[in-house]
């Protein structure tokens, strides 16, 4: 039953075109009208409050205070899990000054604290369609399976080739999700850490781990594996992104994950970059030679284990080839053999209808011979002429009557052939 304001409201509305109650339609159309709005969800609901909370500072437990651009924020305890702050337990006062942290990192963190997502490229966040921020979904795929903004932007950049400023590093959305993924791990925020190395996933599938589309046999298109010089040329694209991010991120962590999201894609591809982008390697050894030696260790053994994994996948490629080639090859015999047993057999009946044409033309030149060109069977009277009859690859005469063949190249009825 809908509340009485919402009746009288809608009954108002129908005023000037009332609606009939003249059957089960009309009744139906009468109660959906009446119906209330549908609410939003407890948990869009709950991050709106939370994020409204944060902007206005109200009913705040702590105080962080970032120290290089004196900004202070208010999180609220109630509005986040005791374990998200656990770290900043330590202080006794409620104030925290943090002397590491970007400014902006610190704001990302308390947005995800309150709301479950932080937005990481320095392009403003597109307006969501609904009044709440869970609307605009930054996992790895949109509601749907639909690409985010988030995702295009991914797409959209292009390595320019040109030196980059330190603000333009700094607020590269790979670096940011680095420093976010260090930032969890620096203060305990788990969820934190999940959500920054999906973000880092979804780069890596949008950009240098994407599947490439080839057109099948049948016309048909599929995603596959690219070649190696393929992925080197979407490796290329993001250069400057993720060679810097790659370095970077050896200095923040050390975590196999996030190592192996961007480290391993260069490594990848370095043994064909002096082929494909002579100036990219030496770039590359530049970088190396000023980084520490374990992570040239780890490019090192990563570019030997994927010369090794490729000239694998090539041996096997060429093994696979050789055995089509083999297979190939048998049919070939195969269909030589039968075209040459055909060749052959045609070679006989082309002789056999030679002589018959030969004999039959002799046995025209002798009229009163075909009266007597009978079947000779003894038990057949038939008075009819024997006719010529074809059977695979052999010429013969039969008798119209009986069915008696006669070999062409034989005697009958004393006509010697």
């Amino acid at each position: 039953m809908a509340p009485s304001g919402i009746t009288k409201s809608m009954s108002k509305s129908h005023s000037r075109a009332p609606i009939a109650p003249t059957g089960p339609t009309a009744d139906a159309l009468l109660a959906a009208a009446q119906r209330p709005p549908p609410r939003p969800s407890a948990e869009e609901t709950l991050t709106g409050t939370n994020l409204a909370l944060l902007q206005s500072g109200k009913f705040s437990d702590l105080t962080l205070r970032c120290r290089r651009s004196l900004r202070t924020y208010s999180p609220t305890e109630s509005a986040t899990t005791p374990s998200e702050w656990e770290e900043f337990k330590e202080s006794e006062s409620n104030v925290i000054e943090l002397m590491d942290e970007e400014v902006d990192d610190v704001h990302r963190m308390l947005e995800f604290c309150y709301g479950r997502k932080y937005w990481e490229h320095p392009e403003t966040e597109p307006a969501s369609p609904s009044s709440t921020p869970t609307s605009t979904p930054t996992s790895s795929e949109g509601k749907d399976g639909k690409k985010t903004p988030s995702d295009r932007l991914y797409e959209r950049y292009r390595d320019d080739e040109r030196v980059r400023s330190e603000d333009e590093k700094r607020n590269d959305p790979v670096m940011v999700n680095i420093r976010m993924y260090a930032m969890g791990d620096k203060f305990g925020i788990p969820a934190l850490k999940k959500h920054a190395l999906k973000q880092i996933q979804r780069f890596s599938e949008l950009t240098v781990g994407k599947l490439v589309s080839k057109r099948t046999g049948t016309g048909k298109r599929v995603l596959v594996e690219p070649r190696v010089e393929e992925r080197a040329e979407l490796v290329i694209r993001q250069w400057a992104r993720i060679v810097e991010a790659a370095t970077f991120v050896w200095e923040k962590t050390e975590d196999e994950e996030v190592l192996k999201l961007l480290v391993d894609p260069i490594a990848r591809v370095s043994p064909w970059l002096t082929e494909i982008d002579k100036a990219k390697f030496d770039e590359l050894l530049k970088r190396l030679a000023t980084t520490v030696p374990e992570f040239c260790m780890r490019m090192f053994e990563k570019s030997c284990l994927e010369s090794q994994k490729e000239r694998t996948k090539m041996l096997e490629h060429f093994e696979e080839e050789r055995v089509d080639w083999r297979a190939n090859l048998k049919e070939i015999k195969a269909d030589r053999d039968m075209w040459m047993a055909e060749a052959a057999e045609a070679h006989e009946l082309r002789k056999s209808v030679t002589t018959f044409v030969d004999k039959v033309s002799d046995l025209l030149k002798r009229p009163a011979s075909i009266k007597v060109f009978r079947c000779v069977y003894e038990n057949c009277s038939s008075s009819k002429v024997l006719l010529p009859y074809v059977r695979g690859d052999t010429i013969s005469f039969r008798c119209q009557d009986c069915g008696e063949t006669y070999d062409a190249n034989g005697e009958i009825a004393g006509i010697c052939w």
